[in-house]
């Protein structure tokens, strides 16, 4: 509720003012219900419902009854994991078994006093077409030195 009520005292305070952008005529979720209209100046909320619909805009999208919502931004760190990740081999971006190796094996040459080579950060939608990368492939160039490396998604190793 207290979203809703800055949203609305914002309104009350912007009202009459050009928007920068309204969605009107549409299902809009709101989060505590729906309406059918909203104003957006400088990427906020500015006012909501029927009576918006009114507005003068610099761009006005007509949602033809589509339904629409607030984008979502799952932005969040895994601290301690993503500090550790700076020690370890970091094979983001490369996209090829022959770099992945290369990067693993200038990794261990780096760290000769590592026990184990650890680290991650390969795709593995940079091999749709071939098998992935295997124990094997690494095997052969550090045949004496266990490693471990998990995916860019930090869930598959």
């Amino acid at each position: 509720m207290r979203c809703l009520a800055i949203v609305l005292l914002t309104s009350i305070a912007a009202h009459g003012q050009n928007v920068d952008l309204l969605l009107r005529n549409g299902k809009l979720w709101t989060g505590d219900g729906r309406t059918s209209a909203v104003a957006i100046t400088q990427g906020r909320i500015v006012a909501l419902g029927v009576e918006t619909e009114k507005r003068k805009a610099k761009q006005t999208i007509d949602l033809r009854g589509r339904f629409a919502m607030p984008g979502f931004n799952n932005a969040h760190i895994h601290f301690l994991e993503g500090s550790l990740g700076l020690t370890k081999v970091d094979l983001t971006g490369i996209c090829t078994l022959p770099a992945i190796q290369k990067a693993i094996v200038d990794y261990a040459t780096a760290h000769p006093s590592a026990p184990w080579i650890t680290g991650g950060g390969w795709e593995y939608t940079c091999f749709p077409n071939l098998r992935l990368p295997t124990r094997e492939d690494i095997d052969a160039m550090l045949p004496n030195r266990p490693v471990f490396l998990d995916a860019y998604d930090s869930h598959t190793p």
